[in-house]
């Protein structure tokens, strides 16, 4: 193992700073898996967006393939996570094949936390966050602990519990980097090419990195919340890999 993974603890209690700190430290480890991984994630929902511009059913078939690929990528990035911090060598074949290992519960997954989340959204929102919040790491409960489709849930939220503030503030804080990264240069680009798709196309280039981000943390959450809760440590964690 290299001297990161052998330094490598959960914080002693939930902390925002020491989770994007960490998880820019794992991205930094190997930062071209964890991109190409975030771009096989975004560059086909970007394509078929162009291909199916003002289709309403096209549109819907994009946002629901965007979420089930999303969802796989998200299983393979945490793999690839778990792998650098273990110090062992990690490739883009061998994330995707743990990612699409999982799939049918993955996209299940998708097909459930989809309708939960807008249903509970239409709900006067707030629901709808809490829900978000309490599958927030369903996705490397899937991939580490192979559970069923409403086990996987279940485990999230029991996971989240008491921690669900401090993810929402979490998420929130990447998220609105991402939206603001990727709007700042699909408008630059849409201002000065004149095209729409190509300032599409690139805002997803841009936006592979907070992407690519955002799934490393969301692995180094559901470890730092087990080592937390369970006293688990990395590798009892990642030793299902082996």
């Amino acid at each position: 193992m290299d001297a990161y993974s052998n330094n490598y603890e959960a914080a002693p209690e939930f902390s925002i700073s020491s989770v994007l700190n960490r998880t820019l430290s794992t991205l930094l480890a190997n930062p071209a898996v964890f991109i190409v991984l975030a771009l096989l994630a975004m560059v086909p929902g970007a394509l078929l967006s162009l291909a199916t511009a003002g289709s309403t059913g096209g549109s819907a078939f994009v946002n629901i393939l965007d979420r089930i690929l999303g969802l796989v990528i998200q299983g393979a990035i945490a793999y690839a996570a778990f792998q650098v911090l273990r110090g062992e060598d990690v490739t883009i074949g061998d994330s995707m094949s743990r990612g699409l290992n999982e799939v049918v519960t993955l996209v299940l997954i998708a097909i459930l936390t989809t309708l939960g989340i807008v249903v509970g959204t239409i709900l006067l929102i707030v629901p709808g966050i809490i829900l978000a919040c309490m599958w927030a790491i369903v996705v490397p409960v899937c991939v580490v602990e192979r559970r069923g489709t409403m086990d996987c849930l279940s485990r999230s939220a029991q996971l989240t519990k008491g921690y669900r503030l401090k993810i929402f503030a979490l998420f929130l804080l990447v998220g609105l980097a991402t939206f603001l990264i990727a709007f700042v240069i699909a408008g630059l680009i849409g201002f000065v090419t004149g095209s729409e798709g190509l300032a599409l196309l690139v805002a997803s280039l841009v936006a592979s990195l907070p992407v690519a981000f955002g799934a490393v943390m969301v692995a180094i959450v559901y470890f730092d919340l087990r080592a937390i809760q369970e006293g688990v440590s990395l590798d009892s964690l990642a030793n299902v890999f082996d």
